[in-house]
């Protein structure tokens, strides 16, 4: 067995660390953690996070995503006061938006850190952008244009304005609202004209969903209640219909139910149902 060397104070803090083979080198992990996180480091060596740590602690390397989080203890609650978001600590500290909200709650606590949210929300709402140049003023407006038609064709104004080269929170101070929900609808009447094509042509929900790049739910979700329930309804008379043919050919309920591919239970009650009717 291969056990890692074993330091002179981790040995006096009773630390007791092996490892049958150790998946990386003092050199190498000191190297790594200078632009890597230790998750990202055991993603990277297909270990635990847990074992990353004992190795890092083993090994007494310096953890710099450690000093930015003890760092970041000592200034969040004043940077949050004085207008900073999450995301923007988050992305200036290069740490985690889940490891800066998490430090914020541990500090502040869930009711103060939502009132200074609330507060630093106002603000930005109050802010007015300022004016604009003639040539930026083009500038936007063909953007906002880029976008919606973009939005027309079934793409989310988040993917849209980023696919454009913009931050989807500075482009909507100028986009309209009415013009941006009449492009939301104009996509998703395209959408619904599209799977009401594929029905007429035989398609099922999965493959229509397989089809769009999507999933039933979405699918569902898109056609509305109304239409949910017309189709489900002639789906049924549709294997009713097929169930009475191939009873006229003289198939078993067990034989039909494999023929569609659903169980025979089904085929009884649909079955029943058309006694009934």
């Amino acid at each position: 067995m291969n056990i890692l060397p074993i330091s002179l104070n981790n040995y006096n803090n009773n630390i007791n660390f092996t490892a049958k083979k150790p998946c990386i080198t003092g050199n190498e992990l000191r190297t790594l953690m200078q632009d890597h996180t230790p998750k990202e480091i055991a993603d990277l060596k297909g270990v635990s996070e847990k074992y990353m740590k004992k190795i890092i602690k083993f090994y007494e390397v310096d953890n710099p995503y450690l000093d930015k989080k003890n760092e970041l203890k000592k200034t969040i609650a004043s940077r949050l006061i004085n207008g900073e978001t999450i995301r923007e600590i988050s992305e200036k500290d290069e740490l985690s938006p889940h490891v800066v909200k998490y430090i914020a709650l541990k500090i502040l606590g869930k009711d103060k850190l939502k009132a200074i949210n609330a507060q630093n929300k106002l603000k930005k709402a109050q802010e007015t952008p300022k004016p604009l140049d003639k040539a930026k003023q083009i500038e936007i407006k063909e953007l906002v244009a880029k976008i919606l038609n973009m939005v027309k064709e079934g793409t989310t104004f988040i993917a849209a304005s980023k696919e454009a080269g913009i931050h989807p929170s500075t482009i909507s101070r100028y986009v309209d609202k009415k013009e941006l929900a009449e492009a939301r609808s104009i996509a998703l009447e395209k959408k619904q004209a599209k799977i009401k094509s594929l029905i007429k042509n035989g398609y099922t929900i999965r493959k229509i969903a397989k089809e769009l790049n999507t999933n039933t739910e979405n699918i569902y979700y898109t056609m509305g209640k109304e239409y949910r329930s017309q189709w489900r309804d002639e789906k049924k008379h549709a294997q009713i219909q097929r169930i009475a043919n191939y009873k006229l050919e003289g198939m078993t309920n067990k034989q039909i139910a494999e023929k569609m591919g659903i169980s025979v239970d089904t085929i009884k009650r649909l079955t029943k149902s058309t006694k009934e009717s």
